[in-house]
């Protein structure tokens, strides 16, 4: 019970500072970048990890790349970045239908496709 209490406790600490240096940075206008992240993380918690690994699988097995120490801020960076990109490259093409649930635009893909007839008639 005592390990659990001061594990929340350590947590709940950690969250109060997190939001606070948050509150502190919309105040001063510093750190914009955070508010683009924000707006994306949905996109980045969906594509964060295939991109994480297709860069770890290439480091690893195509450079013979294994410090830890590098690859792995490596990674998180490339995804954050990659998520983001990849979100707009896709709603920049039309794909919303990929991340956002409306038929309208599956149906508007659909019709554009020629190689597809019987997707043209929904």
């Amino acid at each position: 019970f005592w390990g659990m209490l001061k594990f929340t406790t350590i947590v709940m600490i950690g969250c109060a500072f997190v939001l606070n240096v948050c509150r502190l940075f919309q105040q001063w206008g510093k750190a914009k970048f955070i508010r683009v992240l924000g707006y994306h993380s949905l996109y980045i918690y969906i594509l964060h990890v295939l991109i994480a690994v297709t860069c770890r699988v290439v480091l690893v097995n195509l450079f013979h790349y294994k410090n830890a120490f590098v690859i792995l801020p490596l990674q998180i960076i490339l995804a954050m970045i990659g998520s983001v990109m990849i979100y707009n490259l896709c709603k920049h093409m039309g794909l919303n239908f990929l991340f956002e649930y409306d038929p309208k635009d599956f149906k508007k893909f659909a019709r554009r496709l020629v190689f597809m007839p019987e997707l043209q008639k929904i």
